[in-house]
């Protein structure tokens, strides 16, 4: 139905089955024109393409940011080539030097969860983590055990994922209104969309003045790396100590010596000089499919149906996969990939190697082993994934 869409990356994969569109999702053909008006750009306007890339190519990204999260503040979009400079810029407006309480999950992706660890190295930093084990992945049950927790740790910052990378536990948009209607005012409350968004419409107008929502391009937007965002609340005071010369690039000219300037919108957390080629192809992408009429909506229901059709395929074989623990809640409530956990790493490493061995693209992260659903994914190729699982 949509295959047509990525068709020089499904030519070139040929016999082998893509289903990691969680850790890396394939980038349709239309990406490439991204990469040429870009190339165009650089070598036609040269030094000059910067004033297009601030005048159109960013505003028309913040736009489309804000039309697929449902807010209404392009302006206060910040960009970075990965979250992980966003999130430390974020920490790094907290005064280091004097106690700081972070409260987040055991289950947080590998980047903020190492980022946290080593800040729990120094004294005047508490990390308290919800075991997400304990609450069965209801996402209720998170949202109730966060809030009792916060009640008595007062945390200065709450970091969760919407979508839970190894588990794809998923959290409502009216359940994180729940949580941060419950938590002190003062409490800084940052959310990891990585794997929510693009992946259906969200809904978050009524959270835009009070969180810090993080994504990017790399997986279900379908844009590659190095293209990745922060929504900033309008109220936003925060200074980063980690801040570079874009976030003053309207002052260059009449800075006075020794201000560090702050702007009221979401290049506040700006850095420096980075590449915009991801910009292009986030654009291109989203024109593209704004244009054949493909929503977020239609997305998400084609995605329901491979994976309603997976389950029924599941249900209906024995192979290995049969025998692991399947991640799933409320397929309602969920994320766009599966996680099959293994009793440990070694079985897990064990399929995974059989797995890749019979030309199938997964993904595995300790003694979980996931399958990812893009639109490039057909019934015919979740049929195909089952007879092959048959042999191992």
């Amino acid at each position: 139905m949509y295959e047509h869409l990525f068709k020089t990356t499904l030519e070139n994969l040929k016999e082998t089955l893509p289903f990691q569109g969680h850790s890396h999702h394939l980038w349709p053909d239309v990406a490439f024109e991204g990469i040429k008006e870009y190339w165009q750009d650089s070598t036609g306007l040269v030094d000059d393409k910067w004033d297009k890339i601030f005048s159109e190519v960013i505003p028309y990204f913040q736009k489309t940011v804000c039309q697929l999260l449902n807010m209404n503040n392009p302006e206060r979009v910040a960009i970075a080539p990965n979250t992980h400079e966003l999130v430390f810029r974020l920490i790094s407006s907290f005064d280091l030097c004097k106690d700081l309480k972070i409260l987040t999950t055991n289950s947080e992706f590998y980047s903020l969860d190492r980022q946290l660890r080593r800040l729990d190295q120094l004294d005047n930093v508490k990390i308290e983590r919800l075991n997400l084990e304990e609450t069965n992945g209801d996402p209720e049950v998170i949202i109730d055990q966060l809030l009792k927790t916060a009640n008595t740790f007062k945390p200065h910052l709450l970091a969760i994922s919407q979508c839970f990378f190894n588990t794809g536990h998923f959290i409502p948009e009216a359940l994180l209104e729940k949580l941060v209607k419950g938590l002190e005012p003062q409490v800084t409350v940052l959310v990891d969309g990585y794997h929510s968004f693009a992946t259906r419409k969200l809904h978050f107008q009524n959270l835009q003045e009070r969180i810090y929502f993080i994504a990017g391009g790399y997986k279900y937007a379908m844009a590659g790396e190095g293209i990745c965002f922060m929504t900033v609340p309008t109220n936003s005071k925060l200074e980063p100590l980690y801040t570079g010369w874009m976030s003053e690039i309207e002052r260059l000219d009449n800075m006075s010596t020794g201000e560090v300037y702050y702007p009221e919108n979401g290049r506040r957390f700006a850095g420096s000089t980075f590449d915009p080629t991801g910009l292009y192809r986030f654009n291109h992408i989203w024109s593209h499919l704004d244009d054949k009429g493909i929503t977020l909506n239609k997305i998400h229901e084609y995605i329901l149906e491979l994976q309603n059709y997976f389950l029924e395929k599941l249900s209906n074989t024995q192979t290995v996969l049969s025998k692991a623990k399947l991640h799933l809640h409320s397929l309602d409530h969920h994320a766009h990939f599966f996680s099959f956990e293994f009793p440990n790493n070694e079985q897990a490493a064990e399929f995974y190697k059989s797995v890749r061995n019979k030309n199938i693209i997964v993904d595995k992260r300790k003694n979980i082993v996931r399958f990812g659903f893009g639109l490039y994914l057909t019934t015919k190729a979740i049929d195909q994934l089952f007879l092959r699982l048959e042999e191992i």
